[in-house]
């Protein structure tokens, strides 16, 4: 079983589809903290723009871990501040666009970010739990923005 937590209107083919929201009509109406899995049932994970959305991700990134199979792939995109910056200081990208990477985004409710992320940062959460790398790109990453990060890891 493949899983795509926090779907929103963005499904992955081949995916259970996972969103607390059901106005979105994924397929299957949960919190990322508390998914309605077994233990160890999960070949594969992958997480867009969500884990910014929680204050408290170390319990988050547990429940992942949980639910993925041993040798399971995950994949998490993040935005990350660091290479926002850098394209606001080079004229790349507006102070309105920056600012929905830091704060959130205002059009949905529960869209705002309680965490900023860099590369460093992403890795260090991810690493207790996945063997994680920065990658370049992902075949599920539906934005490709030069303002985020994506990391791939296998659970340990």
């Amino acid at each position: 079983m493949r899983i795509n937590i926090g779907c929103n209107d963005l499904k992955l083919p081949d995916f259970v589809n996972i969103d607390n929201d059901p106005v979105v009509k994924p397929d299957i109406v949960a919190d990322a903290s508390h998914l309605p899995f077994d233990d160890g049932s999960v070949d594969e994970i992958y997480a867009g723009h969500l884990l910014e959305h929680f204050a408290e991700n170390e319990n988050v990134i547990k429940e992942w871990h949980r639910v993925l199979k041993t040798g399971g792939k995950i994949t998490i995109t993040v935005p990350d501040v660091q290479k926002s910056l850098l394209l606001y200081s080079q004229g790349e990208i507006t102070l309105g666009l920056l600012n929905r990477v830091v704060f959130g985004a205002d059009d949905r409710v529960l869209q705002n970010h309680h965490q900023i992320f860099t590369k460093d940062i992403l890795l260090l959460q991810m690493n207790p739990y996945f063997n994680a790398q920065i990658v370049e790109d992902s075949p599920y990453a539906f934005f490709k923005v030069k303002w985020q990060t994506i990391a791939e890891g296998m659970k340990i």
